[in-house]
């Protein structure tokens, strides 16, 4: 380690850690608190258990809040070091600029590395326990994915079965007060009601119930002690169904995708944050490349200017990601193109002050 990096690494980590502190607040202000504040207000719930969902809120948070923070150290660094000549100093002594750059780059991909390992990993997990925590506190449940289930099944796009389970295990794969409605040209069939259904074999089977047809030329009840149902989606896609995409792991995200496109449905909701994923931990390089060389200029410039410009670069960026996030889980452009066109147009600018600067 050459004491060039260990000088560079000093200038970002306070600004960075400045910038996690403050964007962190802001974000936690407008979600978790609020929710905390609601929770608190209207059900009395413990400091306590108020604490505890906050806490499994930070995952999620500190994986938005590293590009940010990564793009504020490397404009108020670099901006310091512009301004008092220093970058010039080392350039004249025989360092090219991409030298310079280079301890930058290595402190953004680290952090491009631990968002990327938070966010695929560890934010949803600690999404979930959110959620599960919120639910309890708020009816007293176990689980809020356990109650209520309801999934429809599709075929190439048209509905076949549509599934209720008035409460769903996942991990044990059991359903209790089960209905199943079968369908047919896009019209109900048959009924199934059942008092239970459990996966055993990589199939359901429904046990204590009674099948009612709903042909107005045939009508005709049976009931049965046990029958394998229709429907053969396995415990763990039932249970994913239930999910938002920001509470799946990245795995889950795909084998999500994957189950809905196989039933010829639209899988753009999960595919969207799959590349998402990669995306937004990638932008921590784009972002110290943006900030690097946009902070050289000529003659010093204050603090505040580069805060400005962080401000006003992170909102453009997030501006366009929430857009291209929307239109692509609707289906209006691919999901790929959907996720990468914002790190695509920072990469295009950082080009530009790039260009910039070797004009000088």
């Amino acid at each position: 380690m050459r004491i060039l990096d260990r000088y560079i690494w000093q200038e970002i980590l306070p600004p960075f850690g400045l910038g996690m502190g403050i964007f962190t607040a802001v974000l936690a202000t407008l979600g978790p608190f609020r929710k905390v504040a609601e929770m608190v207000a209207g059900h009395n719930i413990s400091p306590v258990a108020a604490f505890e969902f906050l806490a499994l809120k930070v995952p999620y948070l500190v994986a938005l809040t590293l590009p940010m923070s990564v793009l504020l150290a490397c404009l108020l660094a670099f901006g310091r070091l512009s301004g008092d000549g220093e970058l010039v100093a080392m350039m004249s002594s025989g360092m090219g600029f991409w030298r310079v750059l280079l301890p930058v780059l290595l402190f953004a991909g680290a952090m491009g590395g631990l968002s990327f390992a938070d966010g695929a990993f560890l934010s949803p997990r600690a999404e979930r326990a959110a959620e599960e925590l919120r639910m309890r506190l708020l009816r007293g449940e176990v689980s809020a994915e356990t109650e209520n289930l309801v999934v429809p099944h599709f075929n190439r796009g048209r509905i076949e079965f549509l599934t209720f389970a008035r409460r769903f295990e996942g991990g044990s794969g059991k359903m209790e007060g089960v209905v199943i409605i079968a369908f047919s040209g896009g019209r109900p069939r048959a009924v199934v009601v059942a008092e239970e259904a459990v996966w055993r074999k990589g199939r359901w089977y429904l046990r204590r119930g009674f099948k009612q047809t709903l042909d107005p030329k045939v009508s005709a009840a049976m009931r049965f002690d046990e029958q394998v149902a229709q429907v053969e989606d396995p415990p763990q896609d039932l249970w994913r169904s239930r999910l938002e995409p920001e509470w799946l792991t990245l795995h889950e995200l795909w084998e999500a995708a994957r189950s809905l496109r196989r039933q010829g449905i639209p899988a753009g909701k999960f595919l969207v944050h799959f590349h998402l994923r990669f995306a937004i931990p990638l932008a921590c390089v784009l972002f110290a490349l943006v900030g690097a060389t946009a902070a050289i200029r000529p003659q010093r410039t204050p603090p505040s200017l580069g805060a400005g410009m962080a401000v006003t670069i992170i909102f453009a960026y997030y501006l366009v990601l929430n857009f291209c996030t929307v239109i692509g889980q609707r289906g209006i452009i691919p999901p790929a193109v959907a996720a990468w066109a914002p790190n695509l147009l920072t990469f295009i600018g950082a080009l530009l002050l790039l260009r910039r600067l070797y004009r000088r």
